[in-house]
C-alpha cells in the first residue's frame, strides 16, 4: 500500500473511492486497512508487501478494477 503521510498524498485513492460501486454508507475493506495500518507498514517489509497488494505505490486501489467488472 502506498504510504500516505498526509491527505494530499492520498488523493489518487480518494478519487477512486469516490467513483467506486460500493455504496457510500458501506464500509470499504481496502480503505479500512489503509486507515488502520498506514503507519505500521513503515519499516515492516512484510506488512508493506501485503498492503501493496491492496493499494499500489501510485495510490491505485487494486480491487477497483475487479469491483468495476461486477
Amino acid at each position: 500500500m502506498a504510504y500516505f503521510s498526509n491527505g494530499t498524498e492520498g488523493m489518487v485513492l480518494d478519487a477512486q473511492c469516490s467513483e467506486c460501486k460500493i455504496p457510500d454508507d458501506a464500509p470499504c475493506p481496502i480503505l479500512l486497512v489503509h486507515q488502520l495500518y498506514n503507519y505500521d507498514q513503515v519499516g515492516n517489509e512484510l506488512a508493506r508487501t501485503v498492503l501493496n497488494d491492496l493499494v499500489n505505490e501510485s495510490g491505485e486501489c487494486q480491487m477497483k478494477p475487479i469491483i468495476d467488472k461486477l
